[in-house]
């Protein structure tokens, strides 16, 4: 006759108390005793083993007292494992309970930027950005990092190192960049290992050797400025842009170029080649042509009124060519039903821009 009253001894040793995973299907792992049946794992929302469980799950024993089963598909959220196991005694062992969270969105960044923008060539500037994860999913931030011009990805650093839910993160670039627009994004990365999407923006960069225009930045696109029903008719949001055009000394056309980027819109300006640039006081406005996603032949003329510090203006007209290179019908207009913008008077001119700088030298 044997009397067996001693309970299995059973633990829940991954996931760790108190981490975080980015899989919603984790691995349940522990010990128990080998020999003695098998292991019951519950599964708890929450941060306590109450209520009622949301998974149950069985393993076997190996045979050197280990076990592993596969939770099946959960939200992202905190939950609370705990593993029990009933010899042929009938005694029953039960686990301490163990917390762990699944987090399988990345970090939203948001308030991207560059200072100065533009920026004259050869001289620094700083990007900034805040990376949260919030509200996809509280994990803490462990890094984030920039782009420029589709480029692998850089490091950036936070203020008092990687320890938060939300970072403001910064990066300076001390080495000069060329003229011309560069896309910029930055992401960022949480502790589940998730990479949120990128935030991108427009970075014009100036030769200031002689007379041009310049800018970077952002306005809020009103209804009824894209008229292409395919991509962006009705659309409104943010639009970003980035450009530059300027003359080479003996040139009879302007050099640079020119981003336009309406993301809620799907339409991606850029532009292929200048015609004319004209400087006027603290106005200045130039005409070329340009594609619309990396496709298309498009007329386009960009307005632009320096300000100062009492809020600059843009406007930027976009037009499909006719077959004999004609101004064809209006695609993109950030005034809809305003008369052609005058860049002596000022008329027309554009609107207020919601974020960045516009600069013009002569």
């Amino acid at each position: 006759l044997t009397i067996d009253t001693g309970a299995p001894m059973v633990s829940v040793t991954s996931p760790a108390g108190g981490s975080t995973t980015g899989d919603n299907t984790p691995a349940i792992s522990g010990s128990a005793e080998a020999g003695s049946g098998v292991v019951t794992v519950t599964i708890y929302s929450g941060v306590t083993a109450t209520g009622m469980p949301v998974q149950t799950l069985t393993a076997t024993v190996n045979p050197s007292g280990s076990y592993t089963v596969d939770a099946t598909t959960l939200g992202d959220g905190s939950y609370t494992a705990v593993a029990s196991q009933t010899d042929a005694a009938g005694n029953r062992g039960t686990s301490a309970p163990v917390t762990f969270t699944v987090d399988t969105a990345g970090p939203v960044t948001t308030d991207a930027t560059a200072s100065p923008n533009p920026v004259e060539t050869g001289k620094s500037l700083t990007i900034t950005a805040r990376v949260s994860d919030a509200q996809t999913g509280g994990s803490r931030i462990t890094s984030a990092a920039y782009s420029l011009n589709g480029s692998t990805y850089a490091p950036m650093s936070a203020g008092t190192g990687f320890d938060s839910v939300t970072e403001d993160v910064t990066v300076t670039i001390s080495t000069g960049l060329t003229t011309g627009v560069y896309n910029v994004c930055v992401r960022g990365t949480d502790a589940a290992g998730n990479i949120g999407g990128p935030m991108c923006f427009l970075l014009a960069v100036y030769d200031s050797a002689g007379g041009f225009v310049t800018g970077g930045g952002w306005i809020n696109s009103p209804a009824g400025a894209c008229q292409r029903a395919d991509i962006c008719k009705d659309a409104v949001g943010r639009a970003n842009f980035g450009f530059v055009s300027k003359y080479q000394r003996g040139a009879t056309v302007p050099t640079g170029q020119t981003q336009f980027q309406f993301q809620a819109g799907n339409l991606n300006f850029h532009s292929s080649a200048y015609e004319w640039l004209v400087v006027s006081g603290h106005r200045a406005q130039y005409q070329g042509s340009g594609t619309i996603n990396g496709t298309g032949d498009y007329g386009f003329k960009l307005t632009a009124v320096d300000n100062g510090n009492t809020g600059d203006q843009f406007r930027i007209q976009i037009w499909l060519k006719n077959t004999d290179g004609s101004r064809g019908p209006t695609v993109y207009d950030n005034q809809p039903g305003a008369s052609e913008p005058d860049v002596n008077t000022g008329a027309n001119s554009g609107t207020v821009i919601a974020g960045g700088n516009i600069d013009i030298k002569r």
